[in-house]
């Protein structure tokens, strides 16, 4: 008797089918790869543990004499220590103990060391906390601290994750499932099936393995659902729409353009309707739609129209294969609270919690330092709440005795949160706001922010600098400025976070506008010969940018991913600049059109683009040139992206395993540079 084929390997080997025919043979080989995993239906599960499974994060057991077990930290693991509790030793367990499991929420990001979560909640409960935070810690990592738990003995442990259970490593068929998604709805379509068919069932599984390593023994779970800052946020630059169908990507941006004029004319009611035209056209995809229906909710009075908007601009780009700050969307928070109830785990519904010490306003800057870290009000709150409810699991009164916090550790974090916000492309005004908080609390952090800008505004790597050794006396700064961690040292595009830092100290007192133009001339404005403006340091303002938004392989060229590409130029003088510019635009075809360059916001030069790499010269006179830092701006067409084989190409990729290019290019740039020209 024949066995009957299994129809739903049909699309899969019409595929392959048409791949045969041509030359992309890396595509057939993981469509043959797909359908062998499709005849297994799943992956092989992960080898059990091995003998040094009982290593919990930078910590290995020491058993003592009286065969007690404490954790000592490992030589071995130093590279990692910076990401884990500044501990030394886990003592045996001598009393009520509780653990704190979390990612760098709960380590107490840009505190850390010196105030944390684990810290304030030990001095409410009044009884040990043993500090399991990790600083980027992912969902995939928690199994093997679950499976540790028993070691510690804990009395209850807490849970305060889920801002990175987004990031997750792709099987085979779930690589074909997200192509095939592309292919038939767009990235919307990848989103829908990434955030309902991976990401939720990874985040059930993650709770049901805790649920698993701690009823046995009898260990009380306390469940943290984390919040975002919807007040302040705002998405990244750049980060606008995904690739559209149609002329999608062109009406997209007509609309925006047009809801930002009437957002400023204060015509409320169009701007949100502009607004919904957008969100119609990008599927949900886009942070920046709905937050424009935000604005014009609130300026039409809607409060709670305001809060939906701003949820799902925080929610959007989850799943998008886009590189973002961490947060934690519906789905996930959603989950955890599934999962309480499932499980009979307490809950500590931030959201709700915040609404009701914020008195329904919208959090912001009072509880958080940038998307989702806490300052000392917001830590304070959560771990009030925490601490009450182990209380209550463990039956005993808490002192809730207030951790101190001195305003000098509190000072140092909100300079790192302006530092922090500027490298993920926040506006001026939330920089500001963190830098006259901090010499608000300290006056003695004024000369941290002087140090800091002595080294951010030369030319040399960081560490090479003395006062990049001296700011790091403050242990904040030594962990958040790693000298290992080439994210945070490397140059970018400072100029704003510097100029800000400047007008904060000139407003306590301190002189450091002059210091430090003088510093930028005569390290950027009398280089010799070409200055190359698609460094980092000249056209990076955020982290994302350095490298570029999309997760996969980085492009040898620049992709301006908005219609206007700054670039910053430091002059020693005020005198003629020559350009040197080799670009494209992606037009179809032999289409044309006309790439508009202005210098401190006065046109210089036009130039006529095609889709073919072709270099362009132009001299800017000396009376459009400042001495100091000069804004040089690219104004490119609104040439939509050839969509379809922009999506093809998308779901290829996947099918390869390599991520794809989620955002549309409106022009690319292989070399911009800038010199003086021949006398």
């Amino acid at each position: 008797m024949t066995s009957r084929p299994d129809e739903s390997l049909a699309p899969t080997t019409r595929r392959l089918a048409e791949l045969l025919a041509c030359e992309d043979g890396t595509s057939i080989l993981a469509l043959l790869q797909t359908l062998g995993l499709y005849s297994t239906r799943r992956a092989q599960p992960a080898p059990a543990g091995s003998a040094g499974a009982l290593t919990i994060g930078v910590w290995r057991p020491e058993v003592g004499d009286d065969g007690s077990v404490a954790f000592l930290r490992s030589e071995e693991l130093a590279g990692a220590w910076q990401w884990w509790a500044d501990v030394e030793r886990i003592p045996p367990k001598n009393g009520p103990r509780t653990v704190l499991l979390g990612e760098s929420v709960a380590r107490g990001y840009l505190f850390d060391p010196a105030v944390t979560p684990a810290k304030t909640l030990a001095c409410l409960l009044g009884n040990e906390v043993v500090d399991l935070a990790r600083t980027d810690l992912v969902a995939a990592e928690l199994p093997a601290l679950f499976e540790a738990l028993p070691a510690l003995q804990p009395d209850a442990v807490v849970l305060f994750a889920g801002n990175n259970w987004h990031s997750v490593v792709f099987e085979l068929d779930e690589l074909q499932r997200l192509a095939d998604a592309i292919r038939a709805e767009g990235y919307a379509g990848y989103r829908r099936v990434f955030i309902d068919d991976i990401l939720v069932p990874r985040c059930r599984s993650i709770l049901d393995s805790l649920a698993a390593s701690t009823k046995e023994f009898g260990i009380r779970v306390v469940l943290v659902v984390p919040e975002f800052n919807l007040a302040d946020w705002r998405g990244e630059p750049g980060v606008l729409a995904p690739v559209l169908p149609g002329a999608g990507n062109v009406r997209w941006m007509e609309a925006r353009g047009e809801a930002l004029d009437a957002l400023t004319s204060r015509d409320f009611e169009r701007a949100a309707g502009l607004a919904a035209r957008m969100i119609a056209l990008d599927g949900g995809t886009s942070s920046v739609s709905q937050r424009l229906v935000a604005e014009a909710s609130t300026g039409l009075g809607r409060r709670d129209e305001a809060r939906r908007a701003l949820e799902a601009a925080r929610d959007s780009v989850c799943g998008l294969a886009i590189g973002h700050s961490p947060r934690c969307p519906t789905a996930v928070q959603d989950e955890l609270r599934r999962a309480a109830a499932r499980h009979g785990f307490t809950l500590v519904d931030l959201p709700r919690i915040f609404e009701q010490h914020l008195s329904r306003e919208l959090p912001g800057r009072r509880l958080f330092l940038d998307y989702c870290h806490l300052t000392v009000e917001g830590m304070r709150v959560a771990m009030t709440a925490v601490a009450q409810q182990v209380a209550t699991l463990l039956a005993r009164d808490a002192p809730m005795s207030e951790f101190q916090v001195a305003p000098e550790d509190e000072a140092m974090a909100h300079f790192l949160a302006a530092v922090h916000n500027t490298h993920y492309g926040q506006d001026a005004s939330i920089i500001r706001h963190h830098c006259r908080r901090a010499t608000e609390l300290s006056a003695s952090v004024g000369e941290r922010m002087r140090i800091y800008l002595d080294f951010a505004s030369r030319r040399a790597d960081p560490w090479l600098c003395e006062s990049f050794d001296r700011i790091c006396e403050s242990r904040a700064a030594a962990r958040y400025l790693s000298a290992f961690d080439p994210q945070r040292t490397e140059r970018l595009a400072d100029f704003q976070l510097l100029e800000v830092i400047a007008e904060t100290l000139e407003e306590v007192g301190i002189s450091a506008s002059a210091r430090l133009r003088t510093v930028l001339i005569e390290e950027h404005g009398s280089v010799s010969g070409n200055v190359d403006l698609l460094e980092p340091c000249y056209r990076a303002r955020s982290f994302r940018e350095r490298v570029g938004y999309s997760l996969g392989p980085e492009r040898a060229f620049y992709r301006a991913l908005d219609t206007t590409s700054a670039f910053y130029l430091v002059r020693d003088a005020t005198q003629p600049v020559r350009l040197q510019l080799t670009c494209r635009v992606p037009s179809a075809g032999e289409a044309r059109a006309d790439v508009a360059v202005s210098v401190n916001g006065s046109s210089v030069g036009v130039f006529n683009v095609g889709a073919s790499w072709q270099t362009f010269e132009l001299t800017i006179p000396a009376a459009v040139v400042r001495e100091g830092v000069n804004v040089v701006e690219i104004d490119w067409p609104l040439l939509g992206p050839a969509w379809q084989d922009e999506l093809e190409r998308g779901a290829r990729r996947l099918e390869r395993g390599v991520y794809p290019d989620v955002l549309p290019a409106w022009g690319e740039i292989h070399r911009f540079t800038a010199s003086s020209p021949l006398r």
